[in-house]
């Protein structure tokens, strides 16, 4: 019982995640952060006139005011590469602002004394990603007015529209790129929620990080193994040190036996650090190979899907609905 109520607990958001965007490196998403999804639509008249937010510099560990505009503009410049179609840009935008809306809803019916008095944070292993425009000038040098203007563009067209479904905004998780069929919330994180199911992503098998790999020598294994679970037990035969792999619809592993234990396949991503859950073991003479298609936990919209669809000529409408299931979107800010 205790089990289940912490996995309800920690279920709620959008996930966000690793190091800042670069052009030429790709960052995945996180697990989904503590965020309570109560937020109705009746509630929206006293947040939609907020100006100005409050948020925690991870870095400096102090508190700054911005405006939610632009607020929202460094969110994009650090989840999503600049050089993207203007549509997939625009969609990152939506679903920036919806989380930043039910932030700040949880953070004001619930404050963490963690945040310092701010409603966010820019630790993007707990909130989203946050590059500033002087931080952009570093990021996107030459190419800084061009790209720096676009995602203020972007902005521009989409900020105060919302993501719902049933009159509560949604859980706008995302992901860098699937192994061509996006994943379903329940397999990732335990909680089957209607928006959040698989849909068809065949455009990001096109992109060339969708398939990696990494090698490690047995020991090395067997090593990683231990760390993570120390009274493991592992046959002296390799080629069963993993078996009975449970593998979802969409291609991502749920669970796997390894030794005397079963592993999720989250935790396998996490300990050996690979680049997805949907992955192939290949043992090879006096190591293993891990081969993964896609990069991160797979769940809601696909970026780099994204970006393929709008090259396609897809609105940042269609792009939403077709990674989020029946949901509404609505301008709060009319």
């Amino acid at each position: 019982m205790k089990k289940n109520i912490l996995i309800i607990t920690l279920f709620i958001s959008i996930i966000i995640i690793l190091p800042i965007f670069s052009l030429k490196k790709e960052s995945n998403k996180k697990d989904i952060t503590k965020i309570e999804n109560n937020l109705s639509i009746k509630d929206i008249p006293s947040i939609k006139n907020l100006k100005k937010i409050k948020v925690l510099d991870h870095n400096t560990d102090t508190v700054f005011d911005i405006k939610i505009k632009d607020y929202i503009a460094g969110v994009v410049r650090g989840e999503i590469p600049a050089n993207f179609e203007e549509e997939a840009i625009k969609a990152q935008s939506v679903a920036a602002y919806t989380y930043l809306i039910s932030s700040i809803d949880t953070s004001l019916k619930s404050p963490s004394s963690k945040l310092k008095g701010a409603i966010i944070s820019t630790n993007p292993s707990s909130h989203q990603s946050f590059v500033s425009e002087d931080e952009a000038k570093d990021l996107y040098k030459d190419n800084f007015k061009k790209y720096n203007q676009k995602i203020l563009k972007a902005v521009d067209e989409t900020l105060g529209q919302l993501m719902t479904y049933q009159d509560k905004p949604i859980i706008a998780a995302y992901h860098s790129n699937s192994s061509g069929i996006t994943e379903s919330a329940k397999n990732i994180w335990g909680n089957d929620v209607p928006y959040l199911q698989p849909v068809d992503s065949p455009l990001d098998l096109e992109v060339s990080i969708n398939k990696s790999s990494r090698s490690f020598s047995v020991e090395d294994v067997r090593s990683i193994l231990k760390k993570s679970s120390p009274d493991i037990k592992l046959p002296e035969d390799k080629n069963l040190w993993f078996s009975n792999e449970n593998i979802s619809p969409s291609g991502y592993t749920i669970d796997i036996k390894v030794g005397d234990k079963n592993m999720t396949g989250s935790k396998i991503r996490s300990i050996f650090s690979l680049k997805s859950s949907s992955f192939s073991i290949i043992p090879e003479g006096e190591s293993f190979k891990f081969e993964t298609k896609g990069f991160g936990h797979g769940v809601g919209m696909s970026q780099y899907g994204a970006n393929q669809m709008a090259k396609q000529g897809s609105s940042y409408t269609e792009i939403l609905n077709h990674y989020y299931s029946n949901i509404s979107i609505i301008n709060i800010l009319k």
